[in-house]
């Protein structure tokens, strides 16, 4: 991976069940993994079971950067317009001395943006801020889930292969890839069984909000769980939009509630990519 690419990333146990999820960067013989914090502790401790050289470290650099993000129709102007050189291309990168944007998936641009400067990040904010307003992290995860994009949480770690977070299908995993962990795990479910389970966008109506690892269930089967919430944040059109993993047989079948068989009701909606289901699956 060059330096003017980034990647969506899973880190995996030996059975194939991702741990960590990340979108990776690098400048020079820095590497970062930008995932969620509540998951960070643990990616970090099975990292370091790695590291064979006295020269490669592993750190916490979440206080290295201010972070943010940008979303729009005229994002892409509004960032050059505070001097920021911006990525045409989805997963790819621009930098400067002290700033560095990805351009992340989206039905409209999205843009991420870690910056190393105070003085710079002031700047930049002042400059967008004219004309976007600002709004906290549920709506940025809001985005990511209309984009279809997971992520893992400590509540979901350890739960899902690769392919039933839909992976294969946004450039998450690479089947050339050489020896990791899981690899036979991930690779056998490509190649040689039926995929079971994969990831939904749906809308739940009402309700509780919805938590990462919160369980579904089909009207027809209320003593098994169907699924598990993967992301949920409020609408401003009203309930919750949510991915979910869920056996395919239960998402094809419908009648699905979040917590019991008698729960809010969770209605399916179109991913914003084509789902082709895998040679294999486990």
């Amino acid at each position: 991976m060059d330096e003017g690419a980034s990647q969506l990333s899973a880190f995996c146990t030996p059975k194939g069940r991702i741990l960590g999820l990340m979108r990776l960067f690098h400048s020079g013989d820095t590497y970062y993994l930008r995932l969620p914090l509540d998951s960070l502790d643990a990616v970090l401790q099975r990292l370091r079971m790695y590291v064979l050289r006295a020269d490669v470290t592993l750190e916490d650099a979440t206080e290295n950067f201010l972070r943010i993000g940008i979303s729009g129709e005229q994002a892409p102007a509004h960032l050059t317009g505070a001097g920021l050189e911006v990525p045409d291309a989805i997963d790819a990168v621009t930098r400067s001395a002290d700033s560095t944007v990805i351009r992340v998936p989206g039905s409209i641009p999205r843009f991420e943006l870690y910056l190393t400067s105070l003085e710079s990040a002031k700047s930049i904010w002042n400059a967008v801020n004219v004309h976007a307003a600002p709004v906290g992290e549920p709506v940025w995860r809001l985005l990511d889930i209309q984009a279809g994009i997971p992520n893992i949480f400590a509540a979901t770690s350890e739960l899902f292969v690769p392919q039933m977070t839909n992976l294969q299908l946004i450039n998450g995993v690479n089947f050339q890839k050489g020896c990791y962990p899981g690899q036979e795990i991930v690779a056998r479910m490509q190649y040689l069984g039926t995929l079971k389970r994969r990831m939904y966008l749906g809308h739940i109506e009402g309700g509780e909000p919805a938590a990462p690892g919160d369980e579904l269930f089909a009207a027809a089967d209320p003593e098994q769980a169907a699924g598990r919430i993967v992301d949920s944040q409020a609408h401003p059109d009203g309930g919750q939009l949510a991915l979910a993993v869920l056996q395919i047989s239960a998402a094809e079948t419908g009648g699905l509630h979040l917590d019991s068989a008698t729960g809010a009701p969770f209605g399916l909606l179109s991913l914003p990519y084509p789902f082709e289901s895998p040679a294999s699956a486990d």
